[in-house]
């Protein structure tokens, strides 16, 4: 399979019909296990911030710190049961929310992204006040 070989200061190893030197040798395996470390240590660390999601009312996992507010006004990044309110509406209107939800039809109660796009779409506006959310309803 391979050899020692020891020529003055210089140790080489010869692997088939490839000879490389000790340091090179021992570098490369070196570098491998640090690969290595580094492989497992990022695989362990996706697995624990998958373990950090929080659930929510929806029974949705979600990223924690994506809700920056529980009240009004009605905005991106509130997690409330009124945005659910606002949500209903926009679907009600034909807005597809996505799949999130207890129903699956994106109604979730957080107001992210494609809630915002779709209440400045239809609604002309991004933000909602407790009378706003009522008006809705009526």
């Amino acid at each position: 399979m391979g050899y020692l070989n020891t020529n003055g200061n210089r140790q080489t190893m010869k692997i088939g019909k490839m000879e490389i030197s000790k340091t090179v040798a021992w570098t490369s395996v070196g570098l491998l296990g640090v690969g290595l470390g580094l492989w497992y240590w990022f695989q362990e660390r996706d697995e624990k911030s998958n373990e950090t999601f929080k659930k929510n009312n929806s029974g949705r996992a979600s990223k924690p710190g994506f809700c920056t507010s529980n009240s009004y006004p009605l905005n991106y990044g509130t997690c409330h049961e009124d945005v659910k309110k606002v949500q209903t509406i926009l679907l009600e209107n034909g807005a597809f929310l996505g799949t999130t939800g207890s129903n699956g039809d994106g109604v979730d109660g957080e107001f992210g992204k494609i809630t915002k796009m779709f209440a400045r779409k239809m609604l002309s506006k991004t933000s909602f006040t407790k009378e706003d959310v009522k008006s809705y309803n009526t």
